[in-house]
């Protein structure tokens, strides 16, 4: 490339005085345009009017042979060159809309910084708008506004691209590395608030630093026009068919995939009304397409989802998208369909379901399932993260797969291993995942294998995955390699403690106040961090049991519920109150024992529902105990409404175990003497039943 200049003041007067075209998406005007090959080596600042030092310093860029992208040369910037302080000049607008570009290279065992400053800097200060540090394949783009630093990665050893979008009149910077892009946020924020674009710091902070520029360019670009970029997204207020325009200008470069594809881009914004399931569908559109899907605001978009290819286009080519994501009510969510592979005008249909999303087909609600053997019968889920791994190349996956997804959370610590290998005869390929579901960006990569059992086979497999009691594990199952015929098979999930006690649980449901959960009887404690855990009830009684891993030496708390979140409020008046802490959960002590089995207990109460009686009705009537505490006999005078059948009088311990039982006729009112002198002192409760009636209460011995 050769360098196309003109001082940067006349240039800009031409700019304000109208005497050039307009810049166009299609033909940017440039302001600098710079592949460094007419320069000698040294010092770049001495030859070009685009170059300068930070005030107090010696050195501007180095003009080099030892790395260039294109041609022969290239500007170093070393932190072995004494008093080097590059400035690359912009010239000092305060309006406008620019892209500012350059190749990097960065050895792997060297870093980088830059920094843009928005007025001239003096030797007694700077005027610093944000920072941008690479070390070791991770970059950290720091920020004044407030925001969270954003972090990236960049290729090592090897030259990569920066794209930096200004609009100053919009008030908004993008930073785009390595073709994806890093962050949005104001341009005017900073060490002082400013819309000024002076010029760009290159310093080697010190030794260790050491990188290389090539091919700067800068231009200018035309105003954001509506639907252009995420900030002039189309608003659509509800599901329905839309027209999108031929893609221009450059509001995509979310995930490129080369050859400057993936920078022209169409935006639209929807907030639902209701909670659901959202769809995006450029099926039959006539387009190749790469759809995408966003929660939050410009300045701090999160990739809900993407998709490449899953429908036919119309001609027979299955090269259309679709996606789906759950959304809530009052979200504003956008969508991006970008030029990954054309830039031709299409039609597409928002739409909006307010079914219940099913179980696997989302990671929200992701199959629980424990250790053991687990079918798939088909992968058809519109939600895959796969990684994330986008791009549009034949490795990627996120836009190319449906998905199956699973939760499993180990109630210990320990190594989880999961293995498609003797059932399955398919290219399987599953990942593990911690975090949040609703983004790409919450979700933590743990785990993935594609090819595992062995060499030769496709099937996956991979031991020993650390996992932490009480963390959630999402388990994705991708259909990227394999035919729709194949999607059939059988994969195995384990896990082995590290050092605990298979702990069983047991609940008895029936004699619940109502009606029982479709989902049945579930169990949430410290040991799966609160979350709902299944319960089962093989042989169909009521009681409903589980047996989990516990830790060694430890305490959790625990509780029941009738159903996912259907928590149980604990009546502790009878039997020993069972109950801990400021919600009132039941307690458990695990030592070291291999095993421990706890025994039965009744919903919502400390005792057996042997000792409750819930589901009887209430006797209806006065009741007198006296003494109360007694000693040798206990005399106990009712008046009750008429009598269903023989009253029987009941004493059980604080174990529920029955101690005394006394039956009576059928008089609705008397005095019964019930001797107890022979009991140990302590607390009990007398029930009384009639029928299907009951009342019980508290009596204490001594």
């Amino acid at each position: 490339m050769k360098l196309h200049y003109a001082t940067l003041i006349a240039l800009f007067s031409c700019f304000l005085g109208s005497l050039i075209a307009q810049p166009t998406c299609e033909e940017p005007l440039i302001a600098l345009e710079d592949g460094l090959e007419n320069y000698a080596s040294g010092d770049v600042g001495q030859q070009s009017p685009s170059w300068d030092v930070w005030p107090g310093g010696s050195a501007s860029g180095l003009v080099t042979t030892e790395q260039f992208n294109n041609g022969g040369n290239s500007v170093k910037i070393d932190g072995n060159i004494a008093g080097q302080d590059a400035l690359l000049l912009l010239g000092g607008q305060t309006s406008g809309h620019y892209v500012l570009d350059w190749a990097m290279f960065v050895y792997d065992t060297t870093n980088a910084y830059f920094n843009l400053q928005h007025e001239a800097p003096t030797s007694a200060e700077g005027f610093w708008a944000f920072d941008v540090t690479f070390e070791g394949g991770t970059g950290t783009l720091a920020k004044y506004d407030g925001s969270e630093d954003a972090t990236f990665s960049y290729p090592t050893g090897t030259w990569f691209t920066v794209y930096l979008f200004i609009d100053i009149d919009n008030d908004i910077a993008r930073l785009v590395v390595n073709e994806r892009t890093v962050d949005a946020w104001p341009f005017s924020s900073g060490q002082v608030v400013s819309s000024g674009m002076h010029s760009i710091n290159l310093y080697p902070i010190d030794e260790t630093y050491s990188y290389y520029l090539d091919d700067i360019r800068l231009r200018e670009i035309p105003a954001a026009g509506e639907g252009q970029y995420c900030y002039t997204a189309v608003e659509l207020t509800e599901p329905g068919f839309y027209e999108v325009p031929e893609l221009d200008c450059f509001g995509g470069s979310y995930d490129q995939g080369g050859n400057g594809s993936g920078f022209r881009a169409r935006w639209f914004r929807y907030t639902p009304e209701q909670d659901g399931i959202m769809s995006i569908s450029s099926c039959g559109g006539g387009a190749d397409t790469r759809g995408w899907i966003f929660r939050g605001d410009c300045e701090d978009l999160l990739t809900v989802g993407v998709n490449d290819d899953r429908c036919d286009l119309g001609d027979g080519n299955t090269w259309a998208s679709y996606r789906e994501a759950i959304v809530t009510a009052g979200q504003t969510y956008y969508i991006m369909w970008d030029d990954a592979w054309e830039t031709t005008g299409f039609g597409f249909e928002l739409g909006l379901s307010e079914e219940e999303p099913e179980a696997g087909q989302f990671c929200e609600t992701g199959e629980l399932i424990y250790p053991g053997e687990h079918e798939i019968v088909g992968i058809t889920g519109e939600s895959a993260v796969a990684g994330p791994n986008i791009n549009n190349t034949s490795g990627s996956t996120t836009n190319y797969s449906q998905s199956k997804w699973y939760r499993f959370i180990p109630t210990a610590n320990g190594y989880m291993s999961i293995a498609a290998c003797e059932l399955a005869v398919s290219d399987t390929h599953f990942f593990v995942y911690t975090g949040d579901c609703s983004t790409f960006e919450g979700l933590n990569l743990v785990a993935q294998n594609d090819n595992g059992c062995g060499e030769g086979l496709l099937t996956s497999s991979l031991d020993s995955i650390e996992v932490m009691a009480g963390e959630t594990y999402y388990i994705e199952w991708i259909d990227r390699w394999m035919d729709e015929s194949e999607e059939l098979y059988i994969w195995e999930l384990g896990f082995d403690a590290f050092a605990a006690a298979d702990v069983t649980f047991e609940v008895d449901m029936q004699l619940l106040g109502g009606d029982l959960s479709p989902e049945g009887a579930f169990i949430a404690g410290a040991f799966s961090n609160f979350q709902s855990l299944p319960m089962a009830d093989e042989d169909g009684d009521g009681v409903y049991q589980v047996t989990l891993p516990i830790g060694h030496n430890t305490t959790p708390t625990y509780k029941f519920q009738n159903g996912p979140g259907g928590w149980e409020d604990i009546d502790t008046s009878l039997g020993e109150d069972c109950t801990t802490g400021d919600f009132s959960d039941r307690g458990l002590m695990v030592g070291t024992e291999d095993a421990l089995e706890l025994e039965g207990v009744c919903f919502g109460y400390c005792v057996p529902c042997t000792t409750v009686g819930l589901n009887d009705k209430a006797l209806a009537g006065q009741v007198a105990l006296f003494p109360n505490p007694a000693k040798d006999e206990l005399q106990v005078a009712y008046q009750l409404e008429e009598l269903e059948g023989p009253l029987m009088l009941q004493l059980f311990d604080v174990l529920g175990r029955q101690v005394l039982q006394q039956q009576e006729g059928q008089a609705s009112n008397g005095t019964v003497t019930l001797a107890v002198g022979h009991l140990p002192s302590g607390t009990y409760h007398l029930r009384m039943t009639s029928g299907g009636r009951a009342v019980a209460y508290p009596v204490v011995l001594r």
